[in-house]
């Protein structure tokens, strides 16, 4: 049963509903544009949506950082090194 749903006439796509699924027939959908969240498959209608989702395809296996990914990599890691106050101020109490 495929649906077009509708979201604050923004956001518009078409979705299913699904017990299981072979991983051949999950590949094809995945090229033709569709999602998955849970039991839930989607393809977001591009036509019609104001704000059109690309899907991007990567080779993790080739990837590489470029120079500002790595700094901003850095800096959220620096972030989480940060002493958490609240937790420190809960635990000491």
């Amino acid at each position: 049963h495929l649906v077009k749903k509708t979201k604050n006439d923004s956001s518009k796509s078409f979705g299913l509903l699904v017990d299981s699924l072979s991983a051949a027939d999950y590949e094809l959908l995945l090229y033709r544009g569709w999602r998955r969240s849970g039991l839930h498959l989607y393809k977001p209608d591009n036509w019609s949506s104001c704000c059109p989702a690309l899907s991007i395809r990567l080779e993790a296996n080739h990837y590489q950082i470029s120079k500002s990914q790595k700094r901003v990599l850095k800096k959220f890691n620096k972030y989480l090194e940060l002493p958490n106050t609240t937790a420190a101020a809960t635990t000491t109490h």
